[in-house]
C-alpha cells in the first residue's frame, strides 16, 4: 500500500514539476541568484524582517522594510519569479482542495 501511495505521490510531484511555470521558476531562481545586487537586497530583507518581527513591530523598521521591497519590485526578473510561483502555488492549492474533497466523500468520519 504505501508503495502504491508514494508512487501515486511521486506523479503529483511530477505533475508539478513538469508545468512551465515551475521550470520558469528554476531559471528564474537561477538567474536571480546571480545577480549580486538582487541577492543583497533579498538578504537586507531578510534581516530587516527579522529586526522587525523582534522589535515587535517597529513602525520606523515597518518603513524601512517597505522601501526595500518597493526596491524588489523594480525588478523584472522579480517580479516574473513571483507571478510563476504564484501560478505553482494556486495548483497545489487546487490538488491539496480536490485531496481534501475527495478523501471528505469517500471517508465517513
Amino acid at each position: 500500500m504505501n508503495k502504491e501511495i508514494d508512487k501515486s505521490l511521486e506523479e503529483v510531484i511530477n505533475y508539478i514539476k513538469s508545468k512551465k511555470e515551475y521550470q520558469k521558476c528554476i531559471d528564474l531562481k537561477k538567474k536571480m541568484n546571480n545577480n549580486k545586487e538582487l541577492t543583497t537586497l533579498i538578504n537586507d530583507i531578510k534581516k530587516k524582517q527579522k529586526e522587525y518581527i523582534n522589535s515587535g513591530n517597529s513602525v520606523k523598521l515597518e518603513k524601512g522594510l517597505k522601501k526595500l521591497n518597493n526596491e524588489l519590485d523594480k525588478y523584472p526578473i522579480y517580479i516574473e519569479y513571483n507571478n510563476n510561483l504564484k501560478t505553482i502555488n494556486e495548483d497545489i492549492e487546487i490538488l491539496k482542495k480536490r485531496l481534501n474533497d475527495y478523501f471528505t466523500s469517500v471517508i465517513e468520519i
